[in-house]
């Protein structure tokens, strides 16, 4: 029984620590001039360390909903009108401030009844982060671009470390993990929070590290020692497979094949084989078009960097995340297969009417090529999944698959032909996005309305 009293007296207090925290740190930061980042990282480290108390604290979930939107609209304004400098004062655009919050509620709200899962997420990002920051602004020499931002090796390699601890500590002493499990799980965790880490912007990590590591957590602790080692398998051939396909294509940069690869990683794990054939088919499917149609880079010289690899993959990673927590995978398959095709049929499209086909078979004879994208899409992506799958309506689900990639197309080649202006590479990625969200949802609609139809009139026969 939720004492709504105590809740009430807890949430003033916490929020009244939280506001003597910020105005501290925004004291500290303006008497001693101590370097922007640092002001943020302490004000990131101490936040992080109350919010660790949350699940001994609090127990209900509505609660750290009002906390988190609270916040969030504290730190939101605090940043438009710049009053928390110590917060807001960093040279690169980041939201981490305000993806913080929400992170914390989101965590809450999946792990709070195991707390040791809860604490171990929130610390990776509270403990990890900060110490991946100093070091690699004191001593960081070794450098690499993740679009605009420079980080270093030093503090990655310092992320990953902190992570490993942070990980198997808690795992030997809170649970009843066995040491080689425990070893195994903290290498895993550590090494994927820190390609997160090492490949978001504008504080995004923020959010993907603590959720990230709850969901492999809360996946393997469960697992006997050699499913666990069947995970770190499995990722490494994942990473290595894209590596060297995209060292091979030349098309992609590396940040941008570990966020494929994180991508396939989380297909196997949460919607299993099924899910990660549409990720390898999809993946040979754009480096079929980028190396047979000799795609020029254009406007944009990070074309295949992080930002353009995610646009790719957001949509089928909210399908098979949500097709996980709600335990439909089998239910959402066809909406994840759809999705990909989708996608990969406006980005054909947009291939041609953009001209970036420089194969002179495929150019010369774009008015045939530039309409197959659908049929393409269904060749390399649904057939071997559909068959591995085996759905109760191949033929259906076949023909509503061309049917909705066509849609797509159509629709797409619509707004790009009547339009009196010229869409930008990141407009066109946005637009595909809609349209694909738009494409997914009708999808889904017309897909269940079939199915019942279909099973009324068996049940009627």
């Amino acid at each position: 029984m939720i004492n709504i009293h105590n809740e009430f007296i807890y949430a003033v207090i916490i929020s009244l620590s939280y506001i003597i925290l910020f105005l501290s740190c925004e004291v500290i930061y303006r008497k001693f001039k101590i370097l922007p980042e640092y002001g943020r990282k302490l004000t990131h480290l101490l936040s992080g360390v109350v919010a660790s108390f949350f699940p001994f604290i609090f127990h209900s979930t509505i609660t750290i909903f009002i906390l988190s939107i609270l916040f969030t609209l504290i730190l939101y304004f605090a940043r438009r009108l710049n009053l928390l400098k110590s917060i807001g004062s960093v040279e690169r655009k980041s939201y981490g401030e305000i993806y913080f919050p929400i992170s914390i509620f989101f965590l809450f709200a999946l792990s709070h009844t195991r707390p040791v899962i809860y604490v171990i997420s929130i610390l990776l990002l509270t403990i990890s982060d900060p110490v991946a920051a100093i070091i690699g602004k004191t001593y960081g020499t070794t450098k690499y671009v993740v679009q605009k931002d420079k980080k270093s090796l030093e503090g990655s390699f310092m992320f990953f470390l902190s992570s490993f601890f942070i990980v198997h500590i808690p795992l030997l002493l809170f649970t009843g993990v066995s040491r080689g499990s425990s070893l195994l799980i903290s290498f895993l965790v550590a090494l994927l929070v820190t390609i997160i880490e090492s490949v978001s912007m504008e504080g995004i990590d923020n959010l993907l590290i603590p959720i990230g590591a709850f969901i492999i957590l809360s996946k393997l602790l469960t697992k006997p020692f050699e499913m666990v080692l069947l995970n770190v398998m499995a990722f490494s051939l994942v990473l290595i497979m894209c590596v060297v396909l995209s060292v091979r294509s030349k098309k992609i940069s590396f940040s941008g094949v570990i966020v494929l690869a994180l991508f396939g990683y989380t297909a196997w794990m949460l919607g299993g084989i099924a899910y990660y054939l549409v990720f390898i088919l999809s993946f040979l499917f754009f480096l079929f078009m980028n190396v047979v149609f000799y795609i020029k880079t254009g406007e944009d010289a990070q074309m295949f960097h992080v930002r353009p690899v995610f646009y790719l993959v957001i949509i089928p990673f909210l399908i098979i995340f949500l097709a996980n927590l709600f335990s439909k995978e089998r239910v959402l398959f066809p909406v994840f297969l759809q999705s990909a095709g989708v996608q990969f049929t406006l980005l054909w499209r947009q291939y041609f009417l953009d001209e970036r086909v420089q194969n002179k078979f495929f150019a010369r004879n774009r008015n045939i090529f530039s309409n197959l994208g659908p049929i393409f899409s269904g060749i390399f992506i649904f057939i071997i999944p559909i068959i591995y799958f085996k759905p109760e309506y191949p033929l259906m689900l076949a023909l509503l698959f061309l049917i909705f990639c066509f849609i797509g197309d159509i629709v797409y080649l619509s707004i790009r032909k009547h339009s009196s202006r010229t869409f930008s590479i990141n407009e066109n990625r946005r637009m595909r996005e809609y349209i694909n969200l738009f494409i997914v949802i009708m999808y889904f609609i017309v897909q269940n309305v079939l199915l019942l139809i279909l099973k009324g009139i068996l049940c009627i026969e």
